[in-house]
């Protein structure tokens, strides 16, 4: 539910339309594997995806993704991943993608 409710939130915040969100339920409590998972099975049209849920395995997915990935994506924070790859079915956990990351109560935000 809290979950719902911040994709709501930044949907308002960028523009998007609540009705383009998709409530998929496997992510609830989703270990960085079944993340991958759900990464490797969306759309090719989809250029740009948000994931929103909880933690541990949204850290360990930037982790297994991003160069120089943080120890924790804390309480509404947001990484952001630049995969270079054009389907996701393609994508790995060696990745090393580039990943930018922010949150709340960040001294230095980007």
């Amino acid at each position: 539910r809290r979950a719902l409710e911040t994709a709501r939130i930044f949907a308002m915040q960028l523009g998007i339309n609540e009705e383009r969100l998709i409530l998929e339920k496997n992510i609830y409590e989703a270990s960085w594997q079944e993340l991958l998972d759900i990464v490797r099975g969306l759309h090719d049209s989809w250029q740009c995806v948000m994931l929103v849920g909880h933690n541990p395995g949204f850290t360990s997915l930037a982790s297994q993704l991003g160069r120089e990935a943080p120890d924790n994506i804390p309480t509404s924070g947001c990484a952001s991943l630049a995969l270079a790859v054009h389907h996701w079915h393609a994508v790995r956990p060696d990745q090393n993608a580039d990943l930018e990351f922010d949150y709340p109560k960040n001294p230095h935000p980007l």
